[in-house]
């Protein structure tokens, strides 16, 4: 395409990026350092914008650490601040339709074995998501969906062996989720229009399921 761009940069051992823009007025840039570390952005459509960066904590390299990026249609935004812990962390996130935002920080100190796969298909739905941000939290797993219009998702986990789901389907549903601690588990179901819900957990073993649908 026409007036692509992209900046790559790499230091460290055995990093790897793919880059992959079709389209026009496409933006990427990836940065990585440490060991470890492998990027694959692919954007097809125009104006859309993606955003990598990994970096190894100074002290523990973040090893076996990959970002997937997947942007189809227009105007999609997509920024990824991963793996700046001991590793592996994973983030795979795919965007699809038009004037999608998605934002995700994942990893600090010591984060271990965090999981992050999130889908957005539709127009104008937005995501936030944070997840074992803060030292020593491990094993949490985020699996998210939002298709349909202008759906919004705030989540943020640290601890241990914390999961969420997540599925947004219809037109403006907003969900919020808040979890700490060890083995909480939270599920989301919200379909229709104009839901909203929320959920806070913190401790061990607690489980939430909010399942909601509208006209």
């Amino acid at each position: 395409g026409d007036e692509n761009v992209s900046n790559l940069d790499q230091s460290g051992n055995n990093n790897s990026a793919d880059l992959r823009q079709d389209g026009t007025n496409n933006t990427s840039s990836i940065t990585q350092s440490a060991s470890f570390n492998n990027a694959v952005i692919e954007q097809v459509g125009d104006a859309n914008a993606s955003t990598v960066r990994q970096i190894g904590n100074k002290q523990f390299q973040a090893g076996v650490s990959d970002v997937f990026v997947s942007q189809l249609g227009n105007g999609n935004r997509s920024t990824v601040d991963a793996q700046n812990g001991d590793g592996p962390n994973l983030v795979d996130l795919d965007q699809t339709g038009n004037r999608n935002v998605s934002t995700i920080a994942q990893g600090a100190t010591l984060a271990v074995t965090n999981k992050i796969a999130f889908t957005q298909s539709g127009d104008d739905n937005r995501s936030t998501i944070n997840q074992a941000t803060v030292s020593i939290s491990d094993l949490n797993l985020i699996n998210g969906e939002q298709s349909g219009q202008s759906e919004t998702s705030v989540i943020t986990q640290t601890g241990f062996s914390n999961e969420i789901d997540l599925l947004q389907d219809g037109v403006s549903n907003e969900s919020y989720i808040t979890q700490t601690g060890f083995d909480n588990a939270s599920s989301v179901t919200q379909t229709g229009t104009d839901a909203i819900s929320t959920i806070n957990q913190a401790g061990g073993n607690n489980i939430a399921t909010v399942t909601q649908g509208g006209i």
